[in-house]
């Protein structure tokens, strides 16, 4: 279960992959949508760059891990891979939740104007389910296999 816990991560990983690439691509490209600003000047749905690169990091991070448990079976080296996708998870859940805003956004500046949105607002939906469903079975496999259910 192991090896299924690394493709699935790798899996997502790609996805993440390209939406980080559709979302650098676009974050210049796009007119800011007028809101209400709270700090910063910046409306609440965006993403915060900050929040983007700790996911990243930590998911990579705990990808290395993973792979060198697989490696050397080492007990240790699972629960510290386990411990650091939690909180990818929770940053991601944050993601997901601050993109269905910037979407309702974009729907509502399609009405009074031609602007396109929020970046985020732009990321293809089938990515964006496809990486939040390949997150939460990897946090699962990964638990499996930590809790040793189903073998390694």
């Amino acid at each position: 279960m192991g090896v299924t816990a690394l493709f699935a991560w790798l899996t997502t990983s790609g996805l993440g992959l390209v939406m980080l690439t559709t979302w650098l691509a676009r974050i210049g490209s796009v007119e800011p949508v007028r809101t209400v600003r709270l700090h910063n000047s910046r409306p609440p749905p965006y993403i915060p760059a900050a929040l983007v690169v700790s996911h990243l990091l930590l998911a990579t991070g705990g990808l290395i891990v993973w792979g060198f448990y697989l490696a050397v079976d080492a007990d240790a080296l699972k629960w510290l891979a386990l411990g650091m996708l939690l909180p990818v998870e929770l940053m991601g859940a944050s993601m997901f939740i601050r993109w269905i805003g910037s979407r309702r956004l974009r729907w509502a500046a399609k009405g009074g104007s031609a602007r396109p949105g929020p970046p985020e607002s732009l990321l293809p939906v089938v990515i964006v389910y496809g990486h939040g469903v390949g997150g939460a079975v990897t946090l699962s496999l990964v638990a499996l296999t930590s809790l040793g259910v189903g073998g390694s």
